[in-house]
Formats: structure tokens, sequence, C-alpha cells
């Protein structure tokens, strides 16, 4: 089966083929982060036999409404070997598992236990450092993914894990998010203006795609404010007028 897609914006090609550890898509409403996280994560797993993502969201219902239906919607019913929705546990008939984590009230011996490839935090601006710290530990942390043999042909220096011998496969953790403060942890790890950036993470940022739902939807945003606009529009971080009076 061949998963084809076509890029909505120029945002969306630039996180799809990105290949830092730690990578960041940032912007306003309506401009496919939550797509295009969706449909990197589903190119991994169909890739890779038995690999493993976390794809997680501070909300359980928001993950279930939002994140989880988009996945969904891309992902072909035939992929599904079999989907609990009260453990959160998906499994592709390739033997690739996603868990679905909702990070309001999840235990933090939970996320040290897992055992995954890559994760992908819908809505981040919304979780605490402290859950980010925790989550980034534990990328690459599976090692029972299968590389393809024809890869490894085309790609005689494919990685190998020193200890085990074990052929290594990409790993990502990705943020998708709306804009915050100069002070979120967000900004200050990924922003490409910001002092303590780590010039090694990924960071894309996208306005507001018309061309993405509705044209009376976009519309009707252009009638908020201008602080309303400059975030949600726009995508752009910092201190609201508001806030600073």
């Amino acid at each position: 089966m061949n998963l084809e897609v076509g890029f909505a914006n120029e945002a969306q090609r630039s996180v799809f083929y990105a290949r830092e550890r730690n990578q960041c898509f940032s912007g306003g409403f309506n401009n496919g982060k939550s797509f295009i996280g969706c449909f990197k994560l589903l190119v991994l797993l169909t890739t890779f036999p038995r690999y493993r993502v976390a794809i997680c969201r501070q909300v359980g219902a928001d993950l279930k409404k939002t994140t989880r239906q988009t996945f969904f919607k891309i992902c072909p019913k035939e992929l599904i070997s079999s989907d609990n929705q009260q453990d959160g546990v998906t499994i592709l008939i390739n033997g690739s598992m996603i868990f679905w984590l909702h990070l309001d009230n999840v235990d933090e011996s939970t996320l040290r236990g897992l055992e995954i490839n890559s994760v992908l935090v819908d809505q981040a601006e919304e979780i605490e450092e402290k859950v980010f710290d925790i989550l980034q530990a534990r990328v690459g942390r599976w090692d029972d993914a299968q590389i393809p043999e024809k890869l490894l042909e085309e790609n005689p220096d494919w990685p190998k894990n020193e200890k085990t011998g074990k052929y290594i496969a990409p790993s990502y953790f990705l943020l998708l998010c709306n804009p915050d403060t100069q002070f979120h942890f967000i900004y200050r790890k990924f922003h490409p203006d910001s002092l303590d950036r780590n010039p090694g993470y990924f960071f894309a940022e996208g306005e507001w795609d018309a061309g993405l739902g509705s044209v009376e939807g976009y519309q009707d945003a252009l009638l908020h404010d201008d602080e309303w606009k400059e975030k949600y529009i726009r995508g752009k971080w910092g201190i609201s007028n508001a806030q600073i009076h």
C-alpha cells in the first residue's frame, strides 16, 4: 500500500522532511499541524515494522475528539489490527504500536517506563516542562523496530547500536503548538529568536492557511482584535498588550 500526501503549505513540507531529533511545528489555527504530525508518524509506523510511538495531549477528551480522529481519518482501516480505546493502545498489522496518552493525570512513573521510538505532543503549549523532559528521555528507547532489507541495501552504512548491534530506527520528538509568551519553555528551547535556543532543534512556524477549513471561518477570524489575530492567525509568539498592561 502506498501512502500519498499533498502538502497544503511549505511549513507542512518542512516538518515532514525534518530529520532533527527534536522538532516543533508552531503557528496559528488551521495550518495543518495535526494532519502533518499524524501523517509523519503513520509513515514511520508503516515503514518500520514493530515501531512504537506515543501520541499525547494534555486533556484526554481533547485527545479523543481531535488528534485521535485526525489520525484515523488518515490511516486506512485495513492497516489496523486492533484498537483498544480503554487501554489506549492501537496495533497495526505489521506489529507497530501507538500509545494514546493524556497527560493531565498520567503517573510520572508510567511516562518513565515508556519504551518507544517517537513521541508526538499535540497542543504542546499546554503541558509542563517537566513532562517534556521525561518524554524527551524516552524517545528512541525502543530498540526492536525492524529496518526493511531494502533500506539496508540502499543504505549500507545504516547506524547500529554499538552495544547491541541492532539497527537503529529513526526517532523524533515532535511538538505541535499554538504560540504563547517568550517565557514558555517551548519558546526558550526552540524559537529562533530565543537566546537559549538549542541550535540542534528544528522549528517551523506557519500562519492560518486560508485554504484549509471554511472561507467563512477565516473571514470570522479576521474580525477579532489585533492581539488575537497576531497569535492565532499569524502565529507569532510574544507578550500581548493585555499582559503588558
